[in-house]
């Protein structure tokens, strides 16, 4: 009764209780909350390594929907599959996108998993289980999405090793993939599936492709409506990197789920195998591909 009793004092049962969570209830709240308890856990972690924890940045919040807010969660949950293998733990695959519209709940049992994920790598640092943090008011999508940055902020410091232009091309063929997928939808065919390889591009000719995606998916037509428009982004200052390749692309995936969706396409989205060898000529290919389909739906 005793160690019943103890558990139930235990940091881990509250992170059990968090798990409830994970229903149609969800609200950006209970997200944000458990965000917040996977960086504060992250933290502990870090402090075992004896490493420092870095000073949290103040990123400019943009308009975001669950969509956007999950597609980050996924690139997190992936990156922390990686750390688990590292540490000789079973990496899990990454869920695929629902064909339905995002909601909270989605968000939060992705987030959830995350969390117990990386108390699976607690345990073998023999850092403190992290306490709950308290649930708050009146949070929106945004605010969840820069929590998840801070995220990304603290898996760099334990050497995580960073999004590569083998993960960049991985999103790019994905992207390209529901492009294809929306185009057969539509019913047209008569588009190039490859574009040649041109030599000397960089994750910033990525960033201005998938930016312009996102710019044309603004255009009134009835196929690109979707809830809060599609999103808007910042430039980041030069030169760019490919995680912030990877961070356009992933608003630019989650809009295009819902173009999918609005195509009449309700098969659930599956990221493309990743592949080895590739660099920014490569992802350049795909996303500048991708690009000459989203002109063709334009036009028709």
């Amino acid at each position: 009764m005793n160690k019943i009793l103890a558990l139930l004092l235990t940091p881990l049962f509250s992170l059990l209780l968090l798990q409830q969570e994970a229903s149609a209830q969800a609200t950006p709240n209970h997200v944000y909350q458990t965000v917040e308890t996977l960086n504060s856990q992250l933290e502990q972690i870090i402090k075992a390594n004896m490493l420092a924890i870095p000073d949290a940045k103040t990123p400019e919040k943009e308009s975001r929907k669950p969509r956007h807010v999950y597609q980050k969660a996924r690139t997190i949950y992936s990156i922390l599959q990686t750390y688990r293998k590292l540490n000789g733990l079973e990496a899990r695959a990454l869920p695929n996108i629902p064909a339905e519209a995002i909601k909270p709940a989605e968000v939060q049992k992705l987030v959830q998993q995350t969390l117990t994920d990386t108390v699976d790598i607690a345990r073998l640092y023999q850092a403190p289980l992290a306490e709950t943090t308290a649930l708050p008011d009146g949070k929106k999508p945004d605010d969840v999405y820069v929590a998840l940055t801070r995220t990304l902020e603290l898996l760099q410091v334990l050497d995580v090793p960073r999004q590569q232009p083998n993960d960049v091309y991985q999103i790019a063929a994905t992207i390209m993939n529901v492009m294809e997928e929306i185009a057969q939808a539509r019913g047209i065919t008569d588009y190039d599936k490859a574009s040649n390889i041109i030599p000397g591009k960089t994750p910033e000719d990525v960033f201005k492709q998938a930016g312009g995606m996102l710019d044309m998916l603004r255009i009134e037509k009835p196929l690109f409506e979707m809830p809060n428009g599609a999103a808007t982004y910042t430039v980041p200052k030069t030169p760019i990197t490919p995680q912030e390749a990877n961070e356009i692309m992933g608003l630019l995936l989650a809009d295009l789920t819902v173009v999918k969706r609005n195509a009449g396409v309700t098969t659930a989205t599956q990221y493309a195998a990743l592949e080895g060898g590739k660099n920014p000529n490569d992802v350049f290919e795909r996303i500048s591909t991708s690009y000459l389909v989203l002109l063709w739906l334009l036009g028709e």
